[in-house]
């Protein structure tokens, strides 16, 4: 497969992990003796339009996960799973203590976790804002990702523009590839 099609095949996944990475506001140095577990947060879009997504969601992760988020993932983090539509469900996956031998079991049970969900409803991101906003407080080091099909725009985050500039452009790269 050449690369133009790779990208246009995989740009809503590659746009919902670029939004993700953005939407928490840099932590705080620390010195190197006091650098502090970090927490990772995985939420999954289960909207009616995300199940035909699956297959690149499902290799994403396994990437992810294989090369311990770009090196980003050290032993202790914690890495949690949210999924929503048009509500938001939390608390239905375990919390994971990030081991990296534990990679491939890590995301095989993420995997399964994902696609048993009920794929319904429209996106509305305005679920996410109360429960996250929370999280981010209470987090000295965070990471989101957030997997979904970008149709919805981003309203709550000091980012909102530069993001659903790229929703539109992916959704432009989306209709020129159909």
């Amino acid at each position: 497969m050449n690369l133009p099609k790779l990208l246009l095949r995989h740009a809503p996944v590659a746009f919902a992990l670029c939004a993700g990475l953005f939407l928490i506001p840099a932590g705080h140095a620390q010195p190197s003796s006091q650098i502090a577990d970090s927490r990772f947060l995985f939420i999954f879009d289960t909207s009616a339009d995300m199940k035909k997504r699956l297959p690149a969601v499902e290799a994403e992760v396994n990437d992810l996960m294989s090369t311990s988020m770009g090196g980003q993932l050290h032993a202790g983090d914690s890495l949690g799973v949210w999924v929503f539509d048009q509500d938001l469900r939390t608390g239905q996956f375990p919390l994971q203590h990030w081991k990296p031998e534990d990679a491939v079991t890590i995301a095989s049970n993420i995997n399964k976790f994902v696609g048993r969900q009920h794929f319904a409803k429209g996106t509305r991101f305005n679920a996410l804002q109360p429960q996250l906003n929370q999280v981010i407080q209470n987090s000295g080091r965070l990471t989101v990702l957030i997997f979904c099909d970008g149709e919805d725009e981003i309203k709550w985050t000091p980012y909102d523009d530069g993001i659903n500039r790229s929703e539109e452009h992916t959704s432009e790269l989306q209709s020129l590839r159909h």
